[in-house]
């Protein structure tokens, strides 16, 4: 099958005022998955694209690589970004420019299996990007990243194996941070230097605290929850993506605010924007 065969047309990024819930703009992307603020805009994952938007959400630019399949999250790292390939099962690192320089595949590093146990091997000498690979062949449908600055690692999420991994860059080798759960997404560190992710598939949040301990924290009524991000006043903005919705919760779990989209929309990611 071939992206063209898959690709929904649906895909938006809007700019919400969060206290008014008011849209202050909007464009469409196909497919918009992971998004990263940036100097002057934003960075946005399509399917096979990365999108470069201005503050108003203005396309400014849209990169294609022959890497570029199936991406979701992305973040900033030194000297580049990071982008999660997950139709590949690899991470691309790219240099400011956006141009694909390096990878680290998973199935190269001890996940060469897929869900029904055959063995996956990536061509990187192929074009990846009009290709369509079903989410169970996939080998661990790595799905976000997040630079740990702090220990020079890059924080990963295995959807298929329930783990938070985190890579070496530079020697190319990997550890289990977390595991045990329920197809991950969402990793990032936080202020206090240790991270969080979302628990997709039990609807919570797990926060790994700087001396080890593993905080999981239930969001209410929520089965999948796609993304959280903390925010500056100690609180988890939620993508609750089964209900259209994304809510704003405390470290207990006290709902402060909610919005429900169309009934249509599924809320792959929120960031929160500095407007510094």
């Amino acid at each position: 099958m071939t992206v063209a065969d898959y690709i929904h047309p649906g895909g938006l990024v809007l700019l919400l005022d969060w206290p008014e819930k008011t849209v202050a703009a909007r464009v469409v992307v196909p497919q918009a998955a992971g998004v990263l603020q940036v100097d002057g805009g934003f960075l946005v994952c399509s399917f096979n694209r990365i999108y470069r938007l201005d503050a108003a959400l203005q396309i400014v630019d849209i990169v294609e690589d022959r890497w570029f399949n199936n991406l979701h999250g992305l973040c900033a790292l030194p000297g580049g970004y990071a982008v999660a390939s997950a139709g590949i099962d690899s991470v691309i690192f790219l240099d400011e420019s956006l141009c694909a320089v390096d990878y680290w595949c998973a199935a190269e590093h001890g996940y060469a299996t897929d869900r029904s146990g055959r063995a996956r091997a990536i061509a990187f000498s192929e074009d990846h990007r009009w290709r369509f690979y079903p989410t169970p062949m996939h080998t661990t449908h790595i799905n976000s990243v997040s630079w740990d600055r702090k220990k020079s690692l890059l924080c990963a999420t295995l959807f298929w194996q329930g783990t938070v991994v985190g890579i070496d860059r530079a020697a190319g080798e990997h550890g289990e941070l977390l595991g045990g759960l329920d197809r991950p997404h969402s990793i990032q560190t936080t202020r206090k230097g240790d991270f969080l992710v979302a628990n997709t598939g039990r609807g919570e949040i797990v926060t790994r605290s700087p001396g080890g301990e593993d905080i999981h924290l239930a969001v209410p009524g929520c089965s999948w929850l796609q993304d959280v991000k903390e925010t500056d006043v100690a609180t988890f903005l939620c993508a609750d993506a089964n209900r259209n919705r994304l809510l704003e919760i405390d470290a207990h779990g006290d709902v402060h605010s909610t919005w429900t989209f169309d009934r249509e929309w599924k809320v792959h990611e929120a960031v929160l924007v500095n407007d510094a």
